[in-house]
């Protein structure tokens, strides 16, 4: 089973939180912005927990042989729900922030073409039909979101920490905004969405009814398609006929999303 290792996460974590309030505290900076810097670090250990948690998932299904479209799609769901409109809110937020600081120049222009390359990497995933490829790329997309975020918390929020102008409880919430209002309907509950259009056609409902079966009570699921998944919901009424909801998010013409959920 294909496992990503953390050794060194909580260690280097810890450092770059004690730097930081050494150097926050040390010239004047608010208590508002040093727990904003620790809201900061905890939403991206959870980004980073969550993305891994889905590379968990292909490496476990292609090491044992089975069927890995789901996984696949959960993954890339996953990134463009919640790593993606993180990255958009960002640009707009820290990154124009730290844009003010002669010495991050650079580094945000070297952070923003990481945002692109990550795009580009899961659009090559989403093309991808070969389980071992598949994983590949997958665990790409993860090392380099890891690199990434150590970079964000390493180079960028310390100074930010550290500068008065502007805050960064103030670019927290800013930050916090934007992305709420990026990510789908403001919905603030994680739900795993799966992309059926790069799972061949005859795997669809397999792949789909795989993700129902393994939900709890209350939960749910997002999948999205290129067609009015009617046959979908019919099948859904003759096998589980008032043990299943159904909900329609949007309805074309390109795409279509539905929720997908089992009652409480």
């Amino acid at each position: 089973m294909i496992k990503i290792t953390d050794e060194n996460d909580m260690s280097s974590k810890r450092k770059v939180e004690e730097q930081s309030l050494e150097q926050g505290l040390s010239s004047g900076t608010q208590e508002p912005n040093v727990a904003a810097f620790h809201k900061i670090l905890e939403h991206h250990e959870i980004l980073l927990k969550g993305i891994k948690d889905k590379l968990n998932a292909i490496g476990s299904v292609v090491n044992e042989e089975q069927p890995h479209e789901a996984e696949v799609g959960q993954f890339i769901g996953y990134f463009k729900k919640e790593i993606l409109p993180h990255a958009q809110a960002e640009e707009k937020t820290l990154y124009q922030a730290a844009l003010s600081q002669s010495q991050l120049k650079s580094t945000i222009e070297s952070m923003e073409a990481e945002h692109r390359e990550l795009e580009r990497l899961v659009e090559k995933l989403y093309q991808s039909t070969a389980p071992l490829t598949a994983l590949k790329i997958a665990k790409d997309v993860t090392a380099l979101f890891k690199e990434h975020v150590k970079k964000e918390n390493e180079l960028i929020l310390p100074v930010l920490l550290k500068s008065k102008a502007p805050p960064l409880s103030a670019l927290l919430v800013s930050l916090h905004d934007r992305y709420n209002l990026l990510r789908a309907g403001g919905d603030q509950a994680l739900v795993d969405e799966l992309d059926v259009r790069q799972i061949p056609p005859a795997m669809r409902h397999e792949a789909i009814f795989r993700m129902y079966h393994n939900l709890n009570p209350a939960a749910s699921f997002i999948i999205t398609v290129d067609h009015d998944p009617k046959p979908l919901y019919y099948q859904f009424s003759a096998e589980y006929a008032g043990k299943f909801n159904w909900e329609y998010i949007k309805s074309g013409p390109e795409i279509w999303q539905v929720r997908i959920g089992k009652p409480a």
